[in-house]
């Protein structure tokens, strides 16, 4: 199975749409605040959640039970609002927070049990993005051309290597207006 958590009117083709409010392409209407979700352990196979764990009120119960409900070797593919850009982040009233580069080394096979985590996570790839969604959103524009031009070419630089988004993320973000979105693809690990 695969789903699209917290899609909204965007649902993407040939997902399983899940979202508090039921819209036309919602196949699932639940509330990503009451858990369990409606899903068997080990059940999911893809997880897209884009512009969503910024609205759940607790982050770290919505990642662990993702982790209940995926497979071993699941992808989970994540956007959120990056800290660095206070615009897109606090604009929203209903969002309670925004991602960083390291929001989820915590879920990683050595730190999770100082946390007490039942899921673990691999980070696989990370990406700051410039603007939102790159730019295009289901073939819309987010932003003026100008500026997905700028955000190609900041992306390029920024993504270029792990070290090159550390020092982007620390100490320039705040002078090129900071990055609208971060990027995860995650792998779940389940062990026996």
């Amino acid at each position: 199975m695969k789903i699209d958590l917290g899609c909204g009117e965007h649902k993407t083709e040939g997902l399983l749409g899940i979202d508090i409010v039921q819209h036309p392409n919602v196949d699932i209407v639940h509330d990503l605040s009451l858990f369990p979700y409606p899903f068997e352990n080990d059940s999911v196979e893809y997880v897209q959640a884009n512009h969503v764990l910024e609205h759940v009120p607790d982050f770290i119960e919505t990642v662990e039970e993702l982790c209940r409900i995926c497979k071993h070797n699941a992808v989970i593919e994540v956007r959120c609002p990056h800290a660095s850009c206070f615009p897109t982040v606090w604009a929203d009233p209903t969002h309670k927070r925004a991602l960083v580069k390291h929001s989820f080394i915590h879920w990683g096979s050595d730190a999770r049990h100082i946390y007490g985590f039942e899921g673990e996570l691999i980070v696989e790839e990370i990406r700051l993005h410039y603007c939102l969604y790159q730019g295009m959103r289901n073939g819309n524009p987010t932003t003026s051309n100008r500026m997905r031009k700028v955000g190609k070419f900041i992306d390029r630089i920024v993504n270029s290597r792990s070290g090159v988004q550390n020092v982007f993320e620390r100490f320039f973000s705040s002078y090129i207006g900071g990055f609208e979105e971060v990027y995860f693809k995650l792998r779940v690990v389940k062990r026996s």
